[in-house]
């Protein structure tokens, strides 16, 4: 319960800082020098600091409520042993097929694992969600399941290119 109130309330403070505008009149270096920093920052940043960014950036159909080590397997097909740092959310009511995560496996063999389960849940999830929310299959069209060395996320959003960005 605890773990569910913390994640609520990281959710929140996220969407009320979500909220500020976008100022677009910046010169293009800027926009420039921006992305170059962003993009080094998504390579160094943890895996809560990628999720909380996704959260804060990618609509959602549903309520997301967060993966622990102890329902991991559960829902995701792979134990948490193994994993030093992860962060992963779906829809909490089930209703839409909205999900993603990111991983840091121990090793390569580990690594190899979560993306041959994560592989799998995406089909299962395909096959359940097109009769289910025919409308909603859009997301599986793009959606991404990517291993970099010991690293692996995958994404089924609304904007998977924009997760993938996030993510990687």
């Amino acid at each position: 319960m605890k773990k569910t109130i913390t994640a609520a309330a990281i959710l929140a403070a996220l969407l009320l800082t979500g909220c500020s505008g976008n100022n677009s009149s910046g010169a293009s270096e800027s926009t420039s020098a921006s992305s170059a920093a962003e993009s080094e920052q998504s390579s160094t940043a943890s895996a809560k600091e990628k999720a909380e960014k996704l959260l804060s950036e990618v609509e959602f159909s549903g309520e997301m409520v967060e993966v622990t080590g102890e329902n991991m397997e559960l829902r995701l097909g792979f134990s948490a042993d193994g994993i030093t740092d992860f962060a992963a959310y779906t829809c909490g009511s089930g209703a839409y097929p909205d999900e993603f995560g990111v991983f840091v496996a121990e090793n390569s063999d580990k690594a190899a694992e979560i993306k041959t389960a994560l592989e799998a849940r995406i089909e299962t999830q395909r096959s359940t969600y097109q009769d289910y929310t025919p409308e909603e299959m859009y997301k599986f069209d793009d959606c991404v399941v990517k291993q970099d060395g010991n690293t692996v996320f995958y994404a089924i959003t609304a904007d998977n290119a924009k997760a993938e960005e996030i993510l990687k």
